[in-house]
């Protein structure tokens, strides 16, 4: 189990490299910047976020310029 919260002088990356350090990775993982950790990640190991996230870059559909997002899919 390891947790990482960012703060003012932190960027994604450092997320990105404890998500990287991990021997296995967590079924579950919650990011602050979900999209912005996706992206770092797909610029440094893609083969691994086509496999985890597809097409939606960590956010929970696409994100596409001018789509509202579905808030059907976040309501219980």
């Amino acid at each position: 189990m390891a947790s990482k919260f960012l703060t003012l002088a932190e960027s994604v990356r450092d997320a990105a490299d404890l998500y990287l350090s991990l021997k296995y990775p967590p079924p579950v993982f919650i990011s602050d910047s979900p999209c912005g950790f996706a992206r770092h990640l797909e610029c440094r190991v893609p083969d691994v976020t086509d496999i985890v996230w597809g097409e939606n870059y960590g956010c929970f559909e696409k994100p596409e310029l001018g789509k509202r997002p579905n808030v059907s899919m976040l309501t219980y």
